[in-house]
C-alpha cells in the first residue's frame, strides 16, 4: 500500500504495543501466557485447536525455540507438521487475542489516570500547545481500537468544562467528526486491526494479506506484514516522527515501512524504556542500538533523535505551551 500525505501532515506518530498499556492492554511478550490462561479456563477448554495452540506456546521463551509469539506463528503455521491446519491455528490465535483484548481494555480507568498519553495529547490539542489535529498522521502497529476510541474524546472533562468553559474550542474540533474521510485523522494499520471504530475521528486503513477475505481475521503477525510506503508531497515542509511503545519491534516493523524521501524527516522522538531488571550498562547498550538504527535508516545526526522514558513524558516534553 502506498499512502500519500497532505502537506499539512507534519507529525507522524508510530505506535507499538507499549502505547496501549495505559488502557489495560498487554505488550506482545505477555500474549503467550494470556492465551494459555484463556485456553485453560472455562471459556477456552473446548477450543477446537487447544492442543495445537498449547504445543506452539510451549515453544516460546527466552531459552526456547522462539523468543516471541509472532515469530512462532510465522514459522509453525507454515511448517511441515502443521501444513494442513497451520493457517487455521494462526487465525484461531488472533480470534482468541481479540477476546482477550476486549476483556482487558479499560477505557474508563484510563480517564482517571494522568498516565494516559492520548489524554495528554488531547489536552495539548485543546490548548493549542504546539500540535493540532490536522497535523497528525498515525501508523499503528496495534490491533486494538484504543487510539480510535480516545483521540479527541473529551468526555473526561466535567460537563461544565465541556459545555461552558471549553465549549468553543471543543466545538471547533468537533467538525472533524463528520463522516467524510478527508476530515478525519488518517491512521494506517500495517498489521490489520480487530474492528473499526464507529466514533469517526480516524480514517482507518489497513492492507494485509487477509484484508480482502471477510471469512478470516484482518490481522497478521509482523512477519506476515506487507511493505507499505509513505509518500511525501513535493511541497512538504518536512515531518517529525514520534515513535511510542514500539520496543523490541522497532527494527522489524520500521524495515517494512518506506518513506519516499527521508530528507523530509527532520527529527525523531522515541520512547526507550529502561528495564529495571537489567544493569544500567545493558540498558544504555540497548538505547544506543536503537538510536544507531534510526540514524542509519533515516540518515540523521544523533542530535536529531531524542529518547524519552515513556509515552507521557514524550508528549509533555515535545509539545510545550507558550
Amino acid at each position: 500500500m502506498k499512502k500519500s500525505l497532505g502537506k499539512e501532515k507534519t507529525k507522524i506518530f508510530i505506535l507499538g504495543a507499549g502505547a496501549s498499556i495505559d488502557y489495560g492492554l498487554p505488550v506482545w511478550s505477555d500474549l503467550a501466557s494470556l492465551i494459555k490462561n484463556y485456553l485453560e479456563s472455562e471459556k477456552g477448554k473446548d477450543n477446537q485447536y487447544k492442543k495445537e495452540i498449547l504445543e506452539w506456546l510451549d515453544l516460546i521463551g527466552e531459552d526456547k525455540k522462539y523468543k516471541t509469539l509472532d515469530e512462532c506463528i510465522y514459522r509453525e503455521s507454515s511448517s511441515t507438521r502443521y501444513k494442513e491446519n497451520g493457517q487455521d491455528i494462526e487465525f484461531e490465535i488472533f480470534r482468541i487475542l481479540e477476546v482477550i483484548f476486549k476483556e482487558l481494555y479499560d477505557k474508563k480507568t484510563s480517564y482517571d489516570k494522568e498516565t494516559s498519553w492520548i489524554k495528554k495529547l488531547n489536552e495539548k490539542i485543546r490548548k493549542q500547545e504546539g500540535v493540532d489535529w490536522h497535523n497528525l498522521f498515525f501508523i499503528n502497529y496495534n490491533y486494538d481500537n484504543v487510539l480510535a476510541d480516545n483521540i479527541l474524546d473529551f468526555s473526561y472533562l466535567s460537563k461544565t468544562e465541556r459545555e461552558r468553559i471549553h465549549r468553543e474550542r471543543i466545538l471547533n474540533l468537533g467538525h472533524i467528526s463528520q463522516r467524510y474521510d478527508y476530515e478525519k485523522i488518517p491512521c494506517l494499520y500495517p498489521h490489520g486491526l480487530f474492528q473499526y471504530s464507529d466514533r469517526g475521528f480516524l480514517h482507518e486503513e489497513s492492507d494485509t494479506i487477509n484484508s480482502h477475505d471477510d471469512s478470516i481475521p484482518k490481522t497478521v503477525s509482523c512477519y506476515h506484514s506487507k511493505p507499505h510506503e509513505i509518500i511525501f508531497p513535493t511541497n512538504s515542509p518536512g515531518v517529525d516522527l514520534y515513535i511510542l511503545g514500539l520496543g523490541g519491534g522497532l527494527k522489524i516493523n520500521l524495515d517494512n515501512i518506506a518513506f519516499s524521501d527521508i530528507s523530509k524527516i527532520k527529527n525523531i522522538y522515541i520512547t526507550i524504556r529502561s528495564n529495571p531488571d537489567r544493569p544500567k550498562q545493558e540498558n544504555e547498550k540497548c538505547k544506543k542500538s536503537a538510536i544507531d538504527f534510526l540514524k542509519e535508516k533515516f540518515n540523521l545526526q544523533e542530535e536529531n533523535i531524542k529518547s524519552h522514558e515513556d509515552c507521557v513524558s514524550l508528549i509533555e516534553e515535545c509539545f510545550l505551551g507558550f
